[in-house]
């Protein structure tokens, strides 16, 4: 940087002031990053525990229901916030099957 600071005919503090701040704005950008990726991590996490919640209460209606003989038509929660489908194992991927207790 220095020497780019002496063919610009910059000075040595100017080059110096400089080197320090676009070592920080780097710094900055790499903490932003990793606060964006832990985010993205605990995003993750509440949406599988928001979807386990989901699946434990229709297993339960649904079982409540079967044991009073009432009739239960109701879906199982299928789709994900974005409108796919999950995979037909979801369920006992979150521990969940819908099995009697």
């Amino acid at each position: 940087m220095l020497l780019l600071a002496t063919i610009f005919g910059v000075s040595s503090g100017m080059a110096l002031t400089l080197t320090i701040c676009t070592e920080f704005v780097g710094s900055m950008a790499l903490l932003i990053l990793e606060r964006v990726r832990e985010l993205k991590a605990e995003g993750r996490a509440e949406g599988l525990a928001e979807s386990h919640r989901e699946w434990t209460a229709w297993n339960g209606r649904r079982i409540a229901a079967k044991r009073s003989s009432l009739p239960f038509d109701e879906p199982p929660p299928t789709a994900d916030r974005r409108g796919r489908q999950s995979s037909p194992g979801f369920g006992r991927f979150l521990g969940t099957e819908c099995r009697e207790p």
